[in-house]
C-alpha cells in the first residue's frame, strides 16, 4: 500500500478486521535479509540501535553493520545473530537495506515500514517475505 503521506505504519492497522502491519524483531529481519538473496537482493546495510532503541555511536554502529552484512551475505544467520552482542552491544536491528544487481533498493523496517525505489514493489521479494514471515 502506498504511503505518500508518510504516516506511521501502525496507522494502517485495522483491529476490527484483524489486519495488522507486521512488526519484526532482529532475528526475523536478519533471516529475511538472508532469504532475500534467493530473489537476487543482497544485504547492503543493517541499521542498529542499542537495547533502549537509542542511536549509537556512528562509527561503532557502522562497523557492526558491516560485520553483520558480511555474515548475511555468506548466509550465516547464527554468526549475524552472534554479532548483535558485539562491542558496544547488544544491538537491536531497526531495518535492513537490500539491493538488486540493477540498483533497485528495498528497506524493511522493524515497525512495518517497507520502502522500494521502484514504483511497484519487487513481486518475488514480497512473495518471499509473505511466506517467510507468515504475512497474509
Amino acid at each position: 500500500m502506498s504511503n505518500d503521506s508518510h504516516l506511521a505504519p501502525r496507522t494502517f492497522d485495522d483491529k476490527a478486521h484483524g489486519n495488522f502491519v507486521p512488526r519484526w524483531g532482529s532475528t526475523a529481519l536478519l533471516h529475511l535479509a538472508i532469504q532475500a538473496r534467493a530473489v537476487h537482493l543482497d544485504p547492503m546495510r543493517v541499521e542498529l540501535r542499542d537495547v533502549a532503541l537509542m542511536p549509537m555511536d556512528h562509527e561503532i554502529a557502522e562497523q557492526a553493520s558491516e560485520r553483520i552484512v558480511e555474515a548475511l551475505r555468506s548466509g550465516d544467520l547464527d554468526a549475524a545473530e552472534d554479532l548483535l552482542d558485539g562491542p558496544g552491544g547488544p544491538y537491536v536491528v531497526m531495518s535492513v537495506e537490500l539491493e538488486s544487481a540493477d540498483g533497485a533498493r528495498v528497506v524493511v523496517e522493524r515497525y512495518g515500514g517497507f520502502e522500494v525505489t521502484e514504483d511497484e514493489p519487487i513481486p518475488a521479494f514480497v512473495s518471499a517475505a509473505r511466506t517467510l514471515l507468515s504475512i497474509s
